[in-house]
């Protein structure tokens, strides 16, 4: 899978997104074009090479007539419905100022098709978004993460008057990734740069290993003594592909509960939608035996599982922390097997490889039903997926 690492150490903006997509390999003549593909007058991008601190990077400015143009979402969308450019690159800059109209609306408190945009809803700012659509669908990237966002500090002008950085549009979009305050105190981000981190990044996903097949150098328009004013992109192939998410585990120690009433709990919270549970020996206080109970669950499941717990336990606490998840692609597939049909769990390993395990339950009924041994059942129907094709799923 291929992906990109956004490496914000000085921020990010519009403009320095598409410079390091050009300079990772992306391009330019797509950038170049666009102007044209969006019937903008007058209006041109100009690339070149320039230098940060002594760091080779590629600079990208847009010029543009002047204008006192105030757009809605309306009239952008309008526009970039007219350009002469993919489809999915279309789709991909309406999300972008759509969240960019989501968090100006947020901060005023008002309806979304009221929100009328003033420095994002320039030229300049329409070629960054739309240019960073297409450059984002031309590198052929399927997801994208970021490391901590630095954001600056100080004070910025914008058209509400004078606010501490970050704006407050900016510190809406910002929300669910990691950021830092400075190293210096000039506006790092823009409404525009948060807006394509937002946009692109994945969130909640920890960053998958991956090997670096090309670094990009975007520079900013402004120069700083203490810091390259650059931002570094990374196009890289994950290793391997796992399915990610975020998940919460419960936790706690009993050891004054009579242990026949653990199936019975096991069950319960499984029915209530456990995502795992499990049993674990203990040695507690007192050289007394007990049990630890740990419950995966999904986050919206956490309150049902707590109260199931309290309620079916003599535990009078429970522990929680988040845990992210590494998982193999799977899916649950019906089979007819020689034994009858039978539900299979189908994962995806390495190189698309597919393997098969039958489903306990669906065992345990073909067994008493023929009365055949569990053991045999599960025996057959592993040879079973062994030595047939993947074509006869239900």
């Amino acid at each position: 899978m291929k992906i990109l690492f956004f490496d914000c150490q000085s921020g990010i903006s519009g403009n320095m997104f598409l410079a390091a997509c050009i300079d990772a390999g992306a391009d330019q003549a797509r950038l170049a074009a666009l102007p044209q593909q969006l019937h903008l007058p007058d209006t041109s991008v100009c690339i070149s090479r320039t230098q940060r601190n002594g760091l080779a990077a590629t600079h990208v400015k847009v010029n543009y007539p002047e204008s006192k143009v105030h757009r809605h979402l309306g009239d952008i969308c309008k526009i970039i419905d007219g350009g002469d450019i993919e489809t999915a690159a279309k789709n991909t800059a309406k999300s972008i100022f759509t969240v960019l109209a989501q968090a100006e609306a947020q901060v005023h408190g008002i309806p979304i098709e009221k929100v009328h945009f003033h420095e994002v809803g320039a030229v300049d700012a329409i070629v960054d978004c739309v240019g960073a659509s297409v450059l984002w669908h031309a590198l052929e990237c399927e997801q994208a993460w970021c490391g901590p966002v630095s954001i600056g500090g100080g004070r910025v002008k914008i058209a509400h008057g004078d606010w501490p950085v970050p704006a407050p549009a900016t510190a809406s979009l910002l929300q669910g990734l990691q950021t830092r305050f400075g190293p210096i105190d000039r506006e790092l981000v823009t409404p525009t740069g948060a807006a394509i981190l937002t946009t692109l990044v994945e969130k909640k996903q920890p960053v998958p290993i991956f090997a670096t097949t090309a670094v990009g150098y975007g520079a900013g328009d402004m120069i700083f003594d203490a810091i390259p004013n650059v931002l570094r992109l990374f196009v890289g192939e994950a290793t391997e592909t796992f399915e990610q998410d975020t998940a919460t585990m419960l936790a706690c120690n009993i050891d004054d509960m009579n242990p026949e009433l653990y199936p019975h709990i096991l069950e319960c919270l499984l029915a209530a939608g456990a995502l795992d549970v499990s049993l674990t020996p203990l040695l507690m206080k007192k050289g007394r035996p007990g049990m630890q109970l740990s419950v995966l669950a999904q986050p919206e499941n956490v309150h049902t599982l707590v109260q199931l717990i309290m309620r079916e336990t003599t535990s009078i606490g429970v522990r929680r922390h988040n845990v992210q998840r590494f998982k193999r692609p799977r899916q649950s597939v019906e089979l007819e097997t020689p034994l009858g049909l039978m539900r299979f769990k189908e994962i995806i390993g390495e190189n698309a490889a597919r393997h098969y395990t039958p489903e306990f339950e669906d065992c345990r009924r073909i067994a008493d039903k023929s009365g055949l041994p569990l053991r045999e059942v599960y025996q057959q129907a592993m040879i079973f997926v062994s030595t047939r094709g993947t074509d006869d799923t239900v």
